[in-house]
């Protein structure tokens, strides 16, 4: 199971839009005040999400994970926080823990169709085909433009011989 560079950096631009002070503000610019306002409190909680986004980028899970855990509301309680820790310990190849960080991830914000498709992938993975329709069904409803979790169903479907259902998906 591996995290394509596109969607590394998909994420890293959506914590950044959130972290945002101006539009015209870059990537580079943004991780430096980020930096900046960590660097006088461990509470900045979007400073946490960019320099973890940032990490994950770079290909350093532990340093995302790190990130997250050394400031209390940035993984807890926080759906933001969740799915970096998520996407950071799919990169370390430990799935029960991806499995954990995204579950509650939509647990709080079940608008993120990326988790639900990465549960699927995973529940998949454990043949547990039944609950990875389940999560790819749901992602399918918040899949906006990449319609993964949409083709990873129909592709479920056919390969369970489903085909009425694969192809209405």
């Amino acid at each position: 199971m591996e995290i394509h560079p596109e969607q590394l950096e998909q994420l890293f631009d959506s914590v950044c839009q959130s972290a945002r002070h101006s539009p015209a503000q870059s990537r580079g610019a943004i991780v430096q005040d980020s930096r900046a306002a960590l660097a006088k409190s461990n509470f900045d909680t979007k400073a946490v999400h960019v320099l973890a986004a940032s990490s994950l980028v770079r290909n350093d899970p532990d340093r995302s994970l790190s990130l997250l855990h050394r400031n209390p509301g940035a993984v807890g309680s926080d759906a933001t926080g969740n799915r970096l820790a998520g996407y950071a310990s799919l990169a370390r190849r430990d799935l029960e823990r991806a499995r954990q960080y995204f579950d509650e991830a939509v647990r709080l914000d079940p608008h993120q169709a990326d988790c639900w498709n990465w549960l699927g992938q995973i529940a998949e993975k454990e043949s547990s085909d039944e609950r990875a329709a389940d999560y790819y069904g749901r992602g399918a409803v918040f899949d906006d433009q990449h319609y993964r979790s949409t083709l990873a169903l129909s592709r479920l479907y056919a390969k369970s011989r489903k085909l009425k259902d694969a192809i209405h998906t």
